[in-house]
């Protein structure tokens, strides 16, 4: 059986990490985690950030299915780590199973955004010891963004004997790690904002994290989805919040076609005007000639659809 090109990347990638001696090395663990090619490095340190719908075709289509494929990653006698505040059944019975050390948000380790909502305090409990630090806000926006801080530290103190970490370091790391595509917002007037969720979860997310920075004017929304995705369960939370559906085609045939989304936005009941796009690039630039400066536009769906916007308004060029 031949491997394929990313098997073979994989593989490459072990061999420049071996021959360069690195201290450290953060490996992401694609397509649900047990049976990706990257899972088979032993991992130090093991974690689940969220289990929710996506890859249905091949993980299932619940949260307990993919929730066990995500325990994949986890091995016995290590740290596993899970930041989903709701985290599946399926999940907790494998990491048992297997005998991972499972810590768990809110119960190891966990965030509290502080009253002036300028602050947030980290907090870890792994056997006797009990820590508790305060930080300024991430530089990256979100209660989402405050569970993925605390599990990257919680991570590292589980490493702490063998790799210690400045404090100093940490708090460089919290106010300068920015990620293109995650809430960004690109301009002012009209506020436009980035965010490649095209899950439930993430949407959810970007609801109510959109929903806090209300404006005068219309609200408009730019949406680009592939095919395999749950377009309506993704769409739902924001229902009643748009005023007008830009929706665009993708491009490639895993492209969900514009006209699809805007059944769905149709049946669902989720309110607003409607306009068809042949791509993302053409719902920005008509949404540029129509928008006032008091309205809002979000671009959501697909890293291809926030890619095309951000290519219009003129970033990596």
């Amino acid at each position: 059986m031949a491997l394929t090109y990313f098997e073979f990347g994989t593989l490459a990638a072990w061999e420049v990490f071996a021959e360069a001696k690195v201290d450290v090395a953060i490996l992401e663990v694609g397509l649900g985690g047990r049976l990706d090619a990257v899972n088979v490095y032993d991992a130090d340190v093991a974690i689940v950030t969220t289990v929710d719908l996506d890859h249905t075709d091949w993980l299932g289509n619940s949260r307990e299915s993919i929730g066990f494929e995500k325990a994949g990653i986890f091995r016995a006698g290590k740290s596993a780590l899970c930041a989903d505040p709701e985290p599946p059944l399926s999940l907790l019975d494998h990491a048992e199973a297997l005998g991972s050390d499972l810590r768990l948000t809110g119960r190891e380790f966990g965030a509290e955004l502080l009253e002036d909502q300028k602050k947030w305090q980290w907090w870890c409990c792994f056997g006797e010891e009990g820590i508790r630090r305060q930080f300024d806000l991430p530089a990256m926006p979100g209660s989402a963004q405050l569970r993925n801080a605390a599990v990257a530290l919680a991570g590292l103190q589980c490493l702490h004997d063998r790799l210690p970490v400045t404090l100093a370091a940490i708090e460089q790391g919290l106010r300068e790690t920015l990620l293109l595509g995650r809430f960004q917002i690109l301009r002012q007037r009209p506020l436009i904002i980035v965010d490649v969720a095209h899950n439930p979860q993430a949407v959810r997310e970007l609801a109510a994290n959109f929903d806090r920075l209300q404006v005068g004017g219309r609200t408009h929304a730019i949406v680009g989805m592939l095919a395999d995705k749950d377009a309506g369960a993704a769409l739902m939370p924001l229902k009643g919040q748009i005023d007008v559906w830009h929706l665009a085609t993708l491009q490639g045939w895993r492209g969900a076609p514009a006209e699809r989304l805007a059944g769905i936005v149709s049946d669902l009941g989720l309110g607003g005007e409607v306009l068809l796009y042949p791509s993302p690039q053409k719902a920005m630039q008509a949404v540029q000639g129509s928008a006032a400066e008091s309205d809002r536009i979000l671009a959501f769906g697909s890293f291809y659809t926030v890619s095309g916007v951000m290519e219009v308004l003129g970033y990596g060029r």
